[in-house]
């Protein structure tokens, strides 16, 4: 299984993809998406669309999103 961690924040994300099969895991990626522009809408959608890159590239089945 492979599973994609987001650190939310509105400038900066982090986020790791780890694989885990049984009780071993694996670092399989990791780094930090800056939003762009002054504007929330801005942040908002150069977030989206760095995590949709993220996402597709990874193909995680599962995902955890720590809480704000």
């Amino acid at each position: 299984m492979r599973v994609l961690g987001i650190d939310p924040g509105l400038r900066h994300l982090g986020w790791g993809v780890i694989e885990s099969s049984g009780s071993r895991l694996t670092h399989v990626a990791n780094g930090v998406i800056r939003s762009d522009g002054d504007d929330l809408g801005e942040r908002l959608l150069s977030l989206f669309n760095g995590l949709s890159e993220i996402v597709a590239g990874y193909a995680p089945d599962a995902a955890a999103i720590e809480q704000t």
